[in-house]
């Protein structure tokens, strides 16, 4: 029995580890191609740009100030637009965060998130990587099954308040769950057993800072919580 259970446990650990490299080198590669884009995008707006100063000298010579005002506004909304969201000063909170609203937008998803946390945090950046990581994901894909003509949404809301990191993640779904002989929930995925052990690494974090992962839903929504204790 010791023997089979030290098995079991390494089996574990290395399929822990396999997916932890795996989402590094996902994290790296969407690094990199997100720097190929900025450098497009970079030498697309210097070029447009140009173009609106050389607009804004014709209208300040025509003296059209109020074709200057507007043109200055619009602007100055379009950089606005332009402007990633800072949703925290913890740079690995605020990455995972940017990387789930750009994807949300790209799918036409609501992405409604409140953060209240410093920019350090007392817990190990992987464990807070892997949780954050395969949560929003997971709201991600199941946000996008729901009809575009119902109401897509995710709310992700987390806040450290007397020693506990509160993780609340809130997302529109298709209504179809499937458990296990245990009341167990399995992925509905074709390539199931990886996104399973996703639910299971999420699971291991909670436990390993003394909490639990809290699921519940109902025909329209799907919710996951849970509230890690924070070492001193």
């Amino acid at each position: 029995c010791l023997a089979a259970l030290s098995l079991v446990r390494a089996i574990y650990d290395a399929r822990a580890n396999v997916q932890t490299l795996q989402m590094k080198n996902q994290r790296i590669w969407e690094n990199y191609q997100s720097l190929l884009e900025k450098n497009q995008q970079t030498l697309r707006l210097r070029h447009e740009w140009k173009h609106q100063l050389l607009t804004l000298r014709l209208l300040q010579e025509k003296q059209d100030w109020a074709g200057l005002e507007k043109r200055l506004n619009e602007l100055d909304q379009e950089l606005d637009r332009l402007t990633p969201r800072l949703y925290t000063d913890n740079l690995a909170v605020n990455t995972i965060l940017q990387r789930a609203a750009a994807q949300a937008e790209s799918l036409k998803i609501p992405f409604h998130c409140q953060v209240q946390i410093p920019q350090k945090l007392n817990v190990d950046e992987a464990d807070l990587c892997t949780l954050l990581m395969n949560l929003l994901d997971n709201a991600l894909e199941a946000a996008a099954q729901v009809q575009p003509s119902d109401k897509r949404e995710i709310i992700c809301r987390l806040k450290l308040s007397q020693g506990f990191l509160a993780i609340y993640c809130e997302n529109a779904y298709n209504g179809e769950v499937r458990l296990d002989q245990a009341g167990q929930l399995v992925t509905t995925k074709a390539d199931g057993e990886g996104h399973s052990f996703g639910l299971v690494q999420m699971r291991a974090v909670a436990e390993k800072y003394n909490s639990v992962l809290d699921i519940s839903y109902d025909q329209h929504r799907f919710t996951v919580q849970t509230a890690l204790v924070l070492p001193d």
